[in-house]
C-alpha cells in the first residue's frame, strides 16, 4: 500500500512539473490575442492551425469592414461583388464592365472618407453612369439619390457645407439627377399644400385656384372637399388608399386601388391639383385623363392643363374606361414658382352628375 502511493504522488508531481513547464514557455514566448502579429517561429507553433505565417501586417485601409464582401463570409453581399475588401475592394467594383455593378459600388465608396469620395466623383463623370438618377428627398442632413434603372440609393451628407469635394458632389448630382413626381403616389390625405402639389378647385379656368381645407373620407376614399358647393363637397379631389376596387352602389364611382380622380362642382367649379416648379429648370410631363362613372350616362367632363394658367391642353373625357381615355405628353421650361394646373370640368352636357375622372400624372424636372 505504502509503494502504491509513493508511486501516485510521484506521478502527480510530474505532471505538475510538465503543466509550469509549459508555462514558463509561455511567458518567456507568450501567444498573442492578435492572429495577425503571428509569425513563423517555430516556437509559437503548438497545432498546424497556428503555424501559419501572419509576419506581413496588413493594411487597415484594405480591411473589410462590416459592410464589404469577403470571400468565405457567412453575410449578404451586394450586387455581384468583389472578393476584395475595403476601398480596393470599392476600385475593382468600380472597374466591372457592368454598369450596375459600378453604380452599387457608389454608396459603398462614400463610407471611405475623401479617398472614397474622389472615386465617387471621378466615376460620375462618365455619361452612362449619369443616367436614371432622381432626387428622392432632400433633408437638412442628407440629399438622397435614387437610380431608377438599377434601384440602388446614393445618401450625401448634406451638413457637410464647408467640406468642397462634398459641395463638388453635390454640384455634379444636381446637375445629372432628374426629380420626378407622382400625382398618385405622392396624394397625401393630412398635407395641403403637400410638398409641390396642391389639391383645390377655381370657379372657372381663369380664376384663382383655391386651396381645399376640408379632408375628409368620401364613399372609401381620401379626399379633399370644397366646402361650399354641393352636400358632396364637389369640386373635389380624392385618392383610393384602401388596397382593393370601389364601386358605388349607384355605379357613379369605379376606383381601382391607388387611382387619383377629380370631381367637378355643380355649377360648374373645376376641380384642380396644382404642381409647383421648386426650381428652374426643363420637365416632362406625362398625363392620361378616364373615366371612372359607369352609371346611367358615362364620365362626361372637360379637362385641361395650364402652365402659368395659360392652357396647354384641352379636351374632353366622354364614356368610361381606356375606350375614355385622353393623354398629354410635353416638355417644357419653367422657372421656380411656375404652376401646372390639372383641371376637372362638367364637360359639354353642362351637369356635375357622374362625372369622376381619373388622373395619371409624373412631371420629372431637369435642372437648367
Amino acid at each position: 500500500m505504502l509503494t502504491g502511493g509513493i508511486a501516485f504522488i510521484q506521478i502527480a508531481i510530474a505532471k505538475t512539473s510538465s503543466i509550469i513547464s509549459q508555462g514558463d514557455r509561455d511567458r518567456v514566448n507568450p501567444v498573442p490575442q492578435n492572429p495577425y502579429s503571428w509569425t513563423s517561429h517555430p516556437a509559437n507553433c503548438h497545432n498546424d492551425e497556428q503555424c501559419r505565417d501572419f509576419s506581413a501586417m496588413p493594411d487597415p485601409e484594405n480591411q473589410p469592414r462590416e459592410y464589404d464582401a469577403v470571400k468565405g463570409s457567412q453575410n449578404s453581399t451586394p450586387i455581384d461583388a468583389a472578393v476584395l475588401g475595403g476601398i480596393k475592394g470599392v476600385k475593382s467594383r468600380l472597374s466591372s464592365t457592368r454598369l450596375e455593378v459600378r453604380i452599387a459600388a457608389l454608396s459603398l465608396a462614400l463610407k471611405y472618407g475623401e479617398a472614397g469620395l474622389d472615386l465617387v466623383v471621378n466615376a460620375l463623370q462618365d455619361e452612362s453612369m449619369q443616367k436614371g438618377w432622381c432626387l428622392r428627398s432632400m433633408t437638412d442632413t442628407h440629399h438622397t439619390y435614387e437610380n431608377l434603372h438599377f434601384k440602388q440609393i446614393l445618401s450625401i451628407p448634406a451638413h457637410r457645407a464647408r467640406d468642397w469635394k462634398f459641395g463638388t458632389l453635390r454640384a455634379l448630382m444636381v446637375k445629372i439627377a432628374q426629380q420626378s413626381w407622382d400625382v398618385a403616389a405622392d396624394f397625401s390625405s393630412t398635407n395641403n399644400p403637400n410638398g409641390v402639389w396642391s389639391y383645390g378647385w377655381a370657379l372657372d379656368l381663369r380664376s384663382p385656384f383655391v386651396l381645399s381645407l376640408n379632408p375628409r373620407v368620401w364613399h372609401g376614399l381620401d379626399s379633399w372637399l370644397n366646402h361650399r358647393s354641393t352636400p358632396e363637397g364637389h369640386p373635389s379631389v380624392h385618392y383610393n388608399a384602401s388596397g382593393r376596387r370601389i364601386i358605388t352602389e349607384n355605379l357613379a364611382l369605379h376606383s381601382e386601388p391607388g387611382q387619383l380622380s377629380l370631381h367637378p362642382g355643380y355649377a360648374g367649379e373645376y376641380a384642380l391639383v396644382r404642381w409647383t416648379a421648386p426650381e428652374a429648370g426643363n420637365i416632362s410631363i406625362a398625363s392620361v385623363f378616364t373615366g371612372l362613372s359607369v352609371a346611367h350616362q358615362p364620365t362626361t367632363t372637360d379637362v385641361h392643363i395650364l402652365h402659368n394658367n395659360q392652357s396647354i391642353f384641352d379636351n374632353f373625357v366622354e364614356g368610361f374606361g381606356d375606350d375614355s381615355a385622353v393623354g398629354f405628353d410635353t416638355n417644357l421650361a419653367v422657372f421656380q414658382g411656375d404652376t401646372i394646373d390639372f383641371a376637372v370640368g362638367f364637360g359639354r352636357n353642362r351637369t356635375y352628375y357622374y362625372d369622376e375622372t381619373g388622373l395619371a400624372a409624373t412631371i420629372v424636372l431637369t435642372a437648367s
